[in-house]
């Protein structure tokens, strides 16, 4: 591949309009090569020398055009239209881009028609090259962004040294930066009013909501709520009928209510001891039944007066919250925790100062009551609520910017796996702890994937990308488990070996990508089956020699390129496949003729003996190895 300057003129007093250029390159994509003699082009002089692949920026008088690659052999016509007769002699090019005042592209003095770069300025030279050079990296990775938007997960594969992980990472840092979402009460005011109630999905879900609540009524009627017994409201045994199971449990999708500790019931059972543990308020009562009335006492009070605020110093806020939206779904949001609240209220820009947890939970369904009046729509306040909380970042809240509204932001993690990786490093597994009695217990945790997974579910207008370095070190399919169809079917819940908090369903989010990393010269690892494969897009980052800057380095790199041919490669190998990249050639100091002796003894040197030993190059490449030097 060259690299050449093209000056566009008609004559030495006429120049072509920048203009011009540009909308013949876009219309046509042909460049003229060649002098003018009245309105002829002379044979190019450069049409053997000029190859298919060449890069050519394009200028017209002091200003650069626009940077394209030669893809067509020389075409040689006269056009009848006076404005296209510039390039009769013509090549037919791929743009490449256009020129942006970032590149500082800046040329001294005039040149002829076509200059190859290496006779120009070395400033020149340089700077058009470092045009390509960009141009080629953003081309490279807007093509892995695209496969990996559609595909949701990726794997670069390519031989050592060609930059696989830097690729990710910029990849991972493009696709995480701040983006902006929109107005959020222009989404909010569009989505009641495309709220329709006959929708198959929406009338699913409204049926479901008033099963629980009716099983949970004749369950736990207000009028029965101070006769609780232990066994009706305690957690603890395993059954999941009790009032606490389903305040926690059963009415999750109602509005989710987890108290951390079984200590915020006040009592429960404990298995340790096989007794009741009591807490708070009742805790030096010695009798469990009396305790209990005491407590269902209080329960039953803040639900029939609809006032939590004389059991506030006993249950906590969101404990009380869960309580009252619950038994009263329409006067109390279904969100509980205060917090959420919070970033809700500065969604719709209002003043909570001074306000209390009831009070500000109260001002939020208002705002729905409202908007629900306005639009007079048929949705109700979970509905409402479950919008909010799937389309906004209520666990961390929003920024919202005046002129842009939301600004999501992302996040990306890079682990690597190795052989030993299982899948209780990966997704959950069980954790030894120890308790308060300094006995032994053992917990259920969510891992790296799990706890990703949660911080994308929590944002859901932010991008979210794991990078796993040397995917294909690990054994897959033990790694995901159930999490290959999950890959596939987003969104989709899948039944994890391991229950956490409760749940034993986990889901991959469609803001969650994965970028794995593998390196195909590595026969020594397990190969990704035909079910994984089939998940994962392949993108192949092979070696690249124009990213080469050192002459020197260049040379060498040339020396080593013809190991890779058949004389010397295995023909059980792809050169694509084991030929080392052009990380092994970049000098951090170009000019560092050193550094790059040390780069051949210590890098370049010991991994084609490597290649030697493991039968990837033929021992007729012995001799040729021990002879490279600079």
């Amino acid at each position: 591949m060259n690299f050449w300057h093209m000056q566009l003129h008609r004559n030495d007093t006429k120049e072509i309009p920048p203009e011009k250029v540009r909308k013949i390159l876009i219309e046509t994509s042909y460049i003229g090569l060649g002098d003018w003699d009245k309105g002829k082009a002379q044979i190019d002089q450069f049409k053997d020398e000029l190859k298919v692949g060449d890069i050519v920026a394009i200028r017209s008088g002091k200003k650069p055009i626009a940077l394209v690659a030669v893809i067509g052999e020389p075409e040689y016509s006269i056009s009848p239209n006076e404005d296209l007769d510039w390039f009769s002699h013509r090549r037919e090019v791929k743009i490449l881009d256009f020129y942006k005042n970032e590149y500082g592209f800046q040329i001294s003095k005039a040149l002829g028609t076509l200059t190859k770069c290496a006779n120009l300025d070395k400033e020149t030279s340089k700077t058009i090259i470092s045009w390509y050079e960009k141009i080629k990296e953003g081309i490279c990775m807007e093509k892995a962004v695209e496969l990996l938007k559609y595909k949701h997960q990726i794997i670069l594969q390519g031989p050592p040294g060609t930059g696989k992980t830097r690729l990710a990472k910029l990849i991972a840092t493009e696709l995480t930066k701040p983006i902006s979402v929109g107005n959020p009460i222009n989404i909010i005011d569009d989505f009641i009013k495309k709220f329709d109630l006959n929708d198959e999905p929406v009338k699913g879900k409204r049926e479901k909501a008033q099963k629980l609540l009716t099983q949970f009524y004749e369950r736990f009627p207000i009028d029965k709520i101070k006769d609780m017994t232990l066994e009706e409201y305690c957690v603890g045994k395993g059954d999941r009928d009790n009032f606490c199971w389903w305040i926690e449990r059963g009415l999750k999708s109602l509005g989710y209510y987890f108290p951390g500790t079984s200590r915020s019931y006040c009592i429960y059972w404990k298995k340790e001891t096989e007794d009741y543990s009591k807490h708070g308020f009742i805790r030096d009562i010695e009798d469990n039944e009396e305790a209990m009335k005491k407590l269902a006492s209080l329960i039953d009070e803040v639900i029939k007066t609809k006032n939590p605020q004389k059991a506030k110093a006993f249950l906590g806020d969101s404990l009380l919250l869960k309580l009252l939206n619950t038994y009263y779904p329409d006067e109390f949001f279904p969100i509980n925790s205060e917090k959420m609240i919070d970033n809700a209220l500065k969604i719709f820009s209002i003043d909570y100062k001074g306000l209390d947890v009831f009070q500000k939970n109260k001002k939020l369904n208002e705002i729905f009551v409202e908007k629900k009046n306005q639009f007079k729509s048929q949705v109700n306040n979970l509905e409402f609520g479950y919008f909010i909380w799937e389309k906004f970042n209520l666990k961390e809240g929003e920024d919202i910017d005046d002129g842009q509204g939301i600004v999501a932001k992302g996040e990306y993690h890079l682990i690597q796996f190795h052989p030993a990786y299982t899948y209780e490093d990966f997704v959950r597994g069980i954790v030894a702890t120890t308790t308060e009695n300094n006995d032994i217990a053992y917990n259920v945790e969510n891992k790296i994937l799990a706890e990703f997974v949660q911080k994308a579910i929590d944002n859901p207008n932010g991008y979210y990308v794991l990078i796993i370095d040397e995917i294909n070190r690990a054994n897959l399919p033990a790694v995901f488990g159930e999490l290959i169809y999950a890959l596939e079917y987003r969104a989709e819940p899948v039944t994890s070996i391991y229950e956490y908090e409760g749940e034993q369903d986990i889901s991959l989010p469609k803001n969650l990508y994965i970028i794995g990393t593998m390196n195909t010269a590595d026969r020594s690892v397990g190969h990704i089956d035909y079910a994984l494969r089939r998940r994962f897009g392949f993108f192949d980052v092979l070696p690249d020699e124009t990213v080469i800057k050192n002459e020197k380095a260049k040379i060498l790199y040339e020396k080593v390129s013809e190991l890779f041919t058949q004389d010397f490669l295995s023909p059980d190998f792809k050169e694509n496949d084991v030929k080392i990249g052009h990380s092994y050639f970049i000098l951090r100091n170009e000019n560092d003729e050193n550094e790059l002796k040390m780069k051949l003894d210590y890098e370049i040197k010991p991994i084609l003996k490597e290649y030697l030993k493991d039968g990837i190059l033929l021992e007729r490449a012995k001799d040729k190895i021990e002879k490279l030097n600079v």
